[in-house]
């Protein structure tokens, strides 16, 4: 049974078509060729903006559900830094930046 994940990043979301059983590296994979970015420089982060979700684990494994919104942040550089997650609120206001 396919699900929907909105993955979220500054003002862009991207409604993205998985499955329970597909891994987090396998989504990273998928967005990787919407946005034209490498997977590895991708992280994915829960709603409650904590839980970092890995490559292994699968959607059904963290408990995701149908229509969850997740958070998308890019490495910076080449090293194991990532972005804060920066999000237009959905009013078009201000920044609901927060880590």
């Amino acid at each position: 049974m396919s699900m929907y994940l909105r993955v979220k990043r500054h003002k862009d979301t991207i409604f993205l078509r998985v499955n329970p059983t597909d891994s987090f590296a396998s989504v990273k994979t998928k967005l990787g060729g919407i946005i034209s970015k490498d997977p590895a420089a991708i992280r994915l982060i829960g709603s409650d903006r904590e839980r970092v979700f890995e490559d292994e684990a699968t959607v059904g494994d963290q408990e995701v559900e149908n229509d969850a919104v997740i958070y998308m942040v890019y490495r910076l550089g080449e090293g194991a830094t990532f972005e804060i997650i920066e999000v237009v609120d959905e009013n078009g206001g201000g920044d609901e930046s927060k880590k």
